[in-house]
């Protein structure tokens, strides 16, 4: 079997479980299994999974082992029973395209060694606010980790999980988990990318993520601070494996992006000055050292154009004084001058 989506039912609502069930379920290939993890909690939910356990018991594993244990847990059940060849770990409101599994196959038949691949994924958090997650490397093209060309990778690729399918031998052979009670979504990508010889991205978009449809919007529940803890643990991880030194830049420059990306989210979606304010300072004082420096560095040039994280960061400034301005948040001006 070629490919496992892995699925956690918490939070998930016993419509919206049926409707990604419904959809994962029209591929036009059948190259796949669908691992979904539940805690028991939603009986509508069992009933949900019996329905579609009867239409597709070959490529349908269910998990229920009735404990509200938290996603980290329930995600690392779901990579200890998947068979396929590779993962994709999704949240309810992330839709794969009818020809996601098609497509996969067709890379990974040409290139059979491809430890990762990177693909966009198109957002609709409402009418009004519709984008796509930003491919930053060349594309079409296979990355050998272990090169020069290669190191860009680490510095470039998407922190997102949904926009990647894994090799699951890597994530088994080398124990990579998810920690729990905390979603450390980008401490187990970056992990797993510590182990791969082969990376590949492709401009294609394979997954359509509908907050609209669905009450789980991970841009709200992940606690921003969580997120931002999990680069002291991705450097200490590559300090671990020795490759901290060698990655250097690269991983300095991921580091600092995503502290900014993630505060420039944060502040996109929240209106609570109190906690703009404590992530604020929170982002100025971990990269206080660091900003002068990622100015400099090389990768920053190499964004795509359209990313509009580039207009931010080179003027952040004037972006962050405006917005401070506008929500009445103290702001150490001279910071990002």
């Amino acid at each position: 079997m070629l490919l496992s989506f892995i699925l956690n039912t918490t939070a998930i609502e016993s419509e919206v479980l049926n409707d990604w069930l419904t959809n994962i379920f029209q591929q036009k290939s059948s190259d796949f299994e669908v691992v979904v993890i539940d805690d028991g909690v939603n009986n509508e939910n069992l009933e949900v999974m019996s329905k579609f356990f009867k239409l597709y018991s070959e490529q349908l594993v269910l998990i229920t082992y009735f404990q509200n244990s938290g996603i980290s847990i329930g995600r690392n059940l779901g990579l200890k029973y998947a068979r396929g060849e590779y993962v994709i770990v999704l949240n309810p409101s992330e839709i794969p395209n009818v020809d996601f599994v098609s497509f996969i196959t067709q890379i990974l038949e040409k290139n059979p060694k491809i430890d990762c691949i990177e693909y966009r994924v198109h957002y609709e958090l409402d009418a009004n606010s519709v984008f796509h997650s930003t491919i930053r490397i060349e594309t079409n093209e296979v990355y050998q980790l272990n090169t020069f060309m290669g190191k860009s990778v680490y510095a470039l690729t998407s922190p997102i999980l949904s926009t990647k399918v894994m090799k699951l031998s890597i994530i088994r052979e080398h124990g990579i988990q998810f920690r729990k009670e905390i979603q450390f979504d980008s401490l187990f990508l970056y992990s797993f990318l510590a182990h791969c010889t082969e990376y590949y991205a492709i401009i294609d978009t394979l997954i359509t993520c509908k907050f609209n449809s669905c009450r789980f919007n991970s841009l709200e529940h992940d606690n921003t601070f969580d997120l931002l803890n999990q680069w002291v643990h991705i450097l200490n991880y590559y300090n671990n494996q020795k490759i901290k030194k060698v990655l250097h830049d690269e991983l300095e420059y991921a580091f600092v992006r995503y502290y900014l990306y993630t505060f420039l989210r944060f502040i996109s979606i929240t209106k609570k000055p109190l906690l703009i304010q404590k992530a604020y300072n929170r982002v100025k004082d971990t990269i206080d050292f660091r900003y002068k420096n990622f100015l400099k560095n090389p990768y920053l040039k190499t964004i795509n154009k359209y990313d509009v994280f580039t207009t931010y960061c080179l003027n952040l400034s004037k972006y962050i004084k405006t917005y401070c301005r506008e929500n009445k948040i103290v702001d150490d001006s001279k910071y990002w001058e």
